[in-house]
């Protein structure tokens, strides 16, 4: 539907379009050429002009006529030999039924327009004469070759004998030919006015020439006569079904360059839809497409393409594309950028399956395999697009597609908890979105946080802190309690003696713990294992003081202490190999086996608790010895060994 305003001014002045709605009608595609009954004054002065070369003209003087090559509305196009060159011509003349006076002038005004763009696009005019009867002659170069209009699509033969690999690229060759012939034009002041691939020849080389300049026009007067010039009063004139809506008449705007510049934006559209832009079963319907100017192209057409037709095609000449030589820059920016736009499709298709892998998992998400196919697809839409982004860093199918595949991993990596990939991710990512960064950034916090947690747990449990201390202490007692029951049951037989002989011992061992744990409390405070150990010590020690003084008031004998604190010692050391260092196990079984040697034997329980604390001893010094190498010093050389050679680290450690 026309907007009210057009609807009103097409309804005023219909009566003028109406004698020519039956030809617009019958053939939307055919050029409508205005009317004029008799030349004006500059034309016919131009007319007389040339009457004086009739005179010494003859029509056959120095032109062979051999055939004829095609007939119009009102001309024919004779083959030609000229003789002076020996080479073949075309001569257009007047069909003999519109040998006229204001015929005779348009074909003139055609070839005197056509002859004065000398342009490698424009068809050159060789000669222009009347023959003794008046009529004209025009000799033109021959082309050998067919109309646009047969090649736009052409098959796999037409296309092979001019050498054509993408028929989109050949299409847009010959239309930005075609604008090089009207910038040219345009510089020289003259409108062509019936821009359409009918008009367009392609040569059997690939030279592409644009012509019909039949319905030109000229934009100022250049006082001879021989240009026919814009004026207020203007006819329909053009072809309707790719006509600009102010080439319906005078009073539906004013011709210029941008009329010219519309006529490419709907060859454009043709070559793109395969079709022209104004189409429809009646005259009046075909005139409302022409002033709606609304082309509609399927989603099949790229992007910047249909920008390109939709800017051309603006029903308002100011909105159009300044000049035939900006829209000829802009399909060409659009060639450059194919090769970029084909890598760019095929890594949206990457693009497509990445995004679906990661919208609907599947079976073995999260494992090794899973993730390699994962990124593997999302190396290779990073790849294509970057490729793209390289030859034309504008791309912004491509900036996008780049941002799209980046985001979406971003979004994955978030959902599997890898905040460090995340970020790796977002780095690549410019302006990334602030929601996206705000929750890259809070996962990187509790990552953080996690892992100073871990660290401080790790260090917790770090075996190797304090281990020289740990294996120092360990040993002294060790050897102190192996040796302390020998040395004293030999130097004070206990054999049936009263508990409270075993207390002095007990106190003392619980004194001499505390006392070396205080000389080694940095080293043994520092991790919990170093302060479990200080802790099983004491808590040991204090429970056979504990043992021995419940005894002696209980009256019990040293040997029964012993025996019990043999199966207590057991239980703590139980506890230490269960909750600190299962290399501890063999120590709990051998305090167990000393209590159950006690037990049968009590006046050997003395022996069998040295027994126990030798094995003890030994226990801790194989489980706990201190590495040769430090730690660090280890760490180190693993580096070291494990990095490649000729690494330039290599030298600086060097």
């Amino acid at each position: 539907m026309l907007p009210p305003e057009l609807a009103a001014t097409l309804e005023m002045r219909w009566p003028t379009l109406a004698p020519k709605a039956a030809t617009i009608a019958a053939d939307p595609r055919a050029t409508i050429v205005p009317e004029h009954a008799t030349p004006d004054s500059a034309g016919r002065r131009a007319l007389d002009e040339l009457t004086e070369l009739a005179a010494r003209a003859t029509r056959d003087g120095s032109l062979t006529v051999e055939g004829t090559l095609g007939e119009g509305g009102m001309g024919v196009v004779h083959l030609a030999t000229q003789r002076s060159l020996g080479r073949k011509v075309a001569v257009k003349t007047l069909r003999t039924e519109h040998r006229n006076r204001s015929a005779t002038l348009k074909l003139l005004r055609e070839a005197w327009v056509t002859g004065s763009l000398e342009h490698p696009n424009v068809l050159p005019v060789y000669d222009v004469a009347l023959d003794p009867e008046g009529v004209p002659h025009i000799v033109l170069k021959r082309i050998e070759g067919e109309p646009w209009s047969r090649l736009m699509r052409a098959d796999e033969s037409a296309r092979a004998r001019l050498g054509v690999a993408d028929l989109l690229d050949f299409n847009l060759d010959v239309l930005m030919q075609t604008s090089r012939a009207l910038h040219f034009a345009h510089s020289r002041g003259i409108l062509h006015r019936d821009v359409k691939p009918d008009n367009v020849m392609v040569g059997a080389h690939g030279e592409v020439y644009l012509l019909d300049w039949g319905i030109a026009v000229a934009l100022c007067d250049d006082g001879t006569g021989r240009m026919p010039v814009v004026g207020p009063e203007r006819e329909l004139a053009g072809t309707p079904c790719y006509m600009a809506p102010e080439m319906l008449g005078a009073e539906f705007g004013e011709l210029g360059v941008a009329s010219d510049v519309y006529l490419l934006g709907a060859v454009l559209h043709e070559v793109l839809a395969g079709r022209p832009p104004h189409e429809g079963p009646n005259a009046m319907a075909i005139v409302s497409s022409v002033l709606l100017s609304r082309p509609k192209l399927g989603p099949e057409v790229p992007a910047e393409l249909a920008a390109i037709v939709e800017r051309a095609m603006q029903p308002d000449p100011a909105a159009r594309f300044p000049s035939a030589e900006a829209f000829r820059l802009a399909v060409q920016d659009f060639l450059h950028q194919r090769g970029s736009l084909r890598l760019a499709e095929r890594a949206h298709k990457r693009l497509a399956e990445l995004v679906a892998r990661l919208d609907a998992p599947r079976e073995g998400e999260g494992s090794k395999e899973w993730r390699a196919e994962t990124y593997n697809l999302f190396g290779e839409c990073r790849f294509g697009f970057r490729e793209a982004l390289a030859a034309s860093p504008e791309l912004a199918t491509a900036q996008e597609g780049l941002r799209s595949a980046t985001g979406a991993m971003i979004r994955y990596e978030l959902s599997a908890g890898d905040a460090r990939a995340a970020a790796s991710l977002l780095a690549e990512l410019p302006d990334a979105p602030a929601e996206l960064a705000g929750a890259v950034e809070r996962a990187l916090a509790e990552h953080e946080e996690r892992q100073k947690r871990f660290a401080a747990l790790e260090r917790e449990h770090d075996m190797g802190t304090g281990q020289r201390t740990r294996w120092f202490l360990s040993l002294v007692l060790g050897l102190l309690w192996t040796v302390s029951p020998i040395v004293l049951s030999r130097a004070f037989p206990m054999e049936h003696g009263s508990a409270w002989a075993t207390v002095g011992i007990a106190a003392a061992f619980l004194v001499l713990v505390l006392l070396l744990g205080l000389w080694a409390r940095d080293s043994m405070s520092k991790t919990a294992i170093n302060r479990r150990v200080g802790a099983a010590a004491v808590i040991g020690c204090a429970s056979y003081l504990a043992l021995a003084v419940g005894a002696g008031v209980a009256g019990l004998e040293a040997q029964t202490v012993v025996t019990v604190a043999l199966v207590m010692w057991s239980a703590i050391a139980a506890m230490v190999a269960h909750g600190i260092d299962r290399r501890m196990v063999p120590t709990a079984l051998g305090y167990l086996a000393a209590f159950f040697v006690a037990a049968r034997f009590p006046a050997r329980a003395f022996d069998a608790m040295a027994g126990a604390h030798l094995l003890l001893t030994v226990n801790v010094a194989a489980i706990w010895r201190p590495p040769v190498v430090s730690p660090r010093l280890a760490r180190l050389v693993a580096a070291r060994s494990s990095r490649p050679s000729g690494d330039p680290s290599d030298a600086d450690a060097a």
